[in-house]
C-alpha cells in the first residue's frame, strides 16, 4: 500500500519545485536580463528562492489551516504558470514577476505553516 505524504512533504515538494524551477532558470534568464538592474533582479529572486526552500528544510511545515491551504494551491498554480512561462521565455518581465510572485508565497508558506 502506497504511503501518503505527510502534509510537510507535501509543502516542502511545492517550496523545492519554485526553488528548482529558479536554479534550472537562472542562467537563461541572466542572460536575457538587459542591464545591471534586471540581472540583479534575477540574482536577488534566486536568492531568495533557495532562501525560502533551505528555511523550509529546516522547519516543520505542520499547520494545515485553511490559509496555509490556500497559499500552497495559489504557490502550484504560480509555479505551473512560470513553468510555461520559462519554457518560451518571451517576455522576461512577465517571466521575472511570475517568480517574484512564486518566491513570495512560498515564503509567506514557509513562515505561516512552521510550527
Amino acid at each position: 500500500m502506497a504511503r501518503t505524504k505527510s502534509n510537510h512533504e507535501r509543502l516542502l515538494a511545492t517550496v523545492e519545485a519554485t526553488y528548482r524551477l529558479a536554479e534550472r532558470s537562472f542562467d537563461a534568464l541572466h542572460s536575457a536580463a538587459k542591464g545591471p538592474e534586471e540581472k540583479e533582479r534575477v540574482r536577488e529572486l534566486y536568492g531568495a528562492a533557495r532562501d525560502a526552500y533551505w528555511k523550509a528544510v529546516l522547519a516543520c511545515l505542520e499547520d494545515q489551516s485553511g490559509v496555509v491551504a490556500a497559499i500552497h494551491d495559489e504557490l502550484k498554480a504560480k509555479n505551473r504558470e512560470l513553468k510555461r512561462s520559462l519554457e518560451t521565455l518571451r517576455d522576461l518581465a512577465s517571466t521575472l514577476a511570475l517568480l517574484r510572485d512564486a518566491v513570495r508565497l512560498a515564503a509567506a508558506l514557509v513562515t505561516l505553516a512552521a510550527a
